[in-house]
């Protein structure tokens, strides 16, 4: 996002493609932020996935291909598998299992994001910040048990969008500093997020 209008006019006075590449959604066992090399990368020569102030490569083939049968269960099978085999964008964390105090209460995740990222500034409108984030989510839902999982890149200090502990433990029930996020997302009734997990 930042020097993308400079990256069109200079593409377009040379005459040249312009093509933007991100981290797939599978992307590393362990941190970007880390100088892991990711495992997959995402190319688009409209947009970009996390970009919703315009279309991507990836949202018009979800919206406009007409798959074959064949396609559609070879799709399937690849989604089966990644659920099963319970893969995430990093790889990350330790088994989690929710406290007893959260027996009987919806359960609602917000995984934190870093702040400064490209999906925050142009894939929401209103809420920017994890401290945002989460205060929305606790006005909404005063008796709901909140896990609140900060972003690993966050959690480790490589990134922005740190919540200081006494405003989390304000409005957050638990915090899953180094949990699975899909033992998470499994337990939990709902997910709030900003823009992505």
């Amino acid at each position: 996002v930042k020097g993308e209008q400079q990256w069109r006019a200079e593409a377009q006075r040379k005459s040249l493609p312009l093509w933007r590449m991100e981290d797939g959604f599978l992307r590393s066992s362990g941190l970007g932020s880390d100088l892991l090399p990711p495992l997959s990368l995402v190319l688009d020569k409209r947009g970009i996935y996390y970009d919703a102030t315009r279309p991507s490569d990836l949202e018009v083939l979800l919206n406009h291909s007409q798959l074959t049968l064949a396609q559609k269960m070879r799709a399937e099978k690849l989604r089966q598998r990644l659920v099963e085999s319970k893969l995430s964008k990093y790889n990350l964390g330790a088994d989690f299992s929710l406290p007893a105090e959260a027996k009987d209460k919806k359960v609602i995740l917000v995984p934190g994001q870093v702040e400064d990222d490209a999906s925050i500034k142009t894939g929401t409108v209103s809420i920017k910040s994890n401290l945002e984030l989460l205060r929305t989510v606790r006005e909404r839902n005063p008796h709901a048990y909140i896990v609140y999982k900060p972003h690993p890149d966050v959690l480790v200090g490589n990134r922005k969008g740190d919540i200081p502990a006494e405003l989390t433990a304000e409005l957050a029930d638990y915090q899953a500093l180094d949990a699975d996020i899909i033992q998470c997302i499994q337990r939990a009734d709902e997910v709030h997020t900003m823009t992505s997990l």
